[in-house]
């Protein structure tokens, strides 16, 4: 029986542990995942393991005993290599990256098994703590692998994330900016969710701070006096929160599992809300994920790291008017901007294209000349325009000549424009 495409899954993949959490439409409810439905194990050390002895690959808690007894073989640090576009060596074999995350999204997803036997993926949401495009790439590829193709898996940021789950708690919980603190074996970072409701739609932007050498993981083990952890994370939220009006504060990651925070936490959030838990990422990728199907989420343009902050159009003669077409919007993450259009010249032999940037008010024109265009009649041309980026900054224009069906052939002449957004 063919199963039906229903469940819409957050997978917060880092370079230690990842995690799996699923939203029930019939519920409207996040459930993260254990390794059965009968286990609450839901953090995922992402490691594999080959067995030396039968040559099976393991990943998660079980490679990690494999590894710890010597029994075989230990793939780690696997997010940071593909990052580095490194191979890695298992019994004299080199693997690339993609075919080592293709196995461990295979075995990880297997858990959807234990719970939802006659389900499957609608829409995933894979959510990481910093892009990269050898990474993104590489998540997009092992997906495919396994049959999940594009136009049903999307790549964000941890920051998109926060912004998706904050969005979706209640109104009086982003009432004014939100706080996070994120604290893992990366270290300490801290990101404020900065909302500018006089904007329609809303701009939303997040602010980080990389505490990671002031406070590292490693630091826990300190004991007393100034560079305790309760001393040291004290002194640094307070640096943050000072004079801010912050309604609500979240605190994830394993390095706040312990309860060493728990009196710092009292005293940084008087009169503000507190939540503290490991799977606000992938419950927030979880809620992503129904709102790139269902589209029923608050109307705001996103402002992060991997994000464009100006919209590109170009302006068409069309139904009796001039209209702007639309060629890269604001808030769109550069790396999943591909989109083309198709346009017939009206005696024209150059384009214009207008750069908005969303926070600055600001335009700017960029011609791009098409210089030895063949003669043809006048609306005889159709040209296909393609816009890409290569960075959060820099978008790719591409025009390329099609000629007009069977009376003119293409002469595959292409132009090239870089602008800067």
């Amino acid at each position: 029986m063919e199963k039906k495409q229903t469940l819409y899954i957050g997978f917060d993949l880092n370079n230690d542990y990842s995690q799996i959490s699923c939203y029930i439409p019939r519920t409207g409810e996040v459930k993260t995942l254990g390794k059965t439905k009968y286990e609450k194990e839901d953090l995922i050390p992402t490691v594999l393991a080959v067995n030396e002895r039968t040559r099976e690959w393991l990943y998660g808690e079980d490679a990690l005993m494999l590894g710890k007894f010597g029994q075989g073989v230990l793939v780690n640090n696997l997010l940071e290599g593909i990052r580095k576009g490194r191979q890695f060596e298992v019994f004299g074999a080199r693997l690339d990256g993609v075919t080592l995350l293709e196995k461990f999204f295979k075995k990880a997803l297997a858990r959807l098994g234990s719970y939802f036997p006659n389900d499957a993926i609608k829409m995933m949401v894979v959510t990481v703590d910093s892009l990269n495009q050898n990474l993104v790439n590489a998540i997009y590829q092992s997906l495919e692998g396994l049959g999940i193709m594009k136009d049903r898996v999307t790549v964000h940021g941890h920051g998109q994330s926060y912004l998706s789950y904050t969005l979706h708690q209640r109104k009086e919980i982003w009432m004014n900016d939100v706080g996070l603190f994120d604290f893992s074996s990366r270290g300490l970072f801290y990101y404020r969710l900065a909302i500018n409701r006089k904007e329609n739609p809303m701009v939303i932007g997040i602010v980080r701070k990389d505490f990671s050498k002031q406070f590292s993981y490693e630091m826990l083990k300190n004991e007393e006096g100034e560079s305790s952890p309760p001393a040291l994370f004290g002194k640094l939220a307070n640096s943050v929160l000072y004079k801010q009006v912050i309604s609500t504060i979240f605190a994830t990651g394993i390095g706040f599992s312990e309860s060493w925070a728990d009196e710092v936490f009292k005293k940084i959030c008087a009169g503000r809300r507190v939540f503290r838990g490991q799977n606000l990422y992938s419950t927030g990728a979880c809620y992503s994920a129904v709102d790139i199907c269902e589209g029923k989420m608050v109307d705001y343009v996103y402002l992060g790291e991997e994000t464009v902050g100006s919209t590109v159009s170009i302006p068409l003669y069309t139904d009796a008017k001039v209209e702007k077409m639309v060629l890269l919007k604001a808030g769109s993450a550069w790396y999943d901007i591909d989109e083309t259009a198709y346009v017939i010249l009206d005696e024209e032999e150059e384009l214009r294209f207008e750069v908005k940037d969303i926070t600055m008010k600001e335009r700017a024109e960029h011609i791009l000349t098409m210089e030895n265009m063949p003669s043809r009649p006048n609306k005889m041309t159709r040209l296909r325009i393609n816009a890409t980026c290569v960075d959060q900054n820099t978008c790719v224009i591409r025009v390329k000549d099609m000629g007009f069906g069977e009376y003119y052939a293409s002469t595959q002449r292409v132009w090239e424009k870089i602008i800067a957004i």
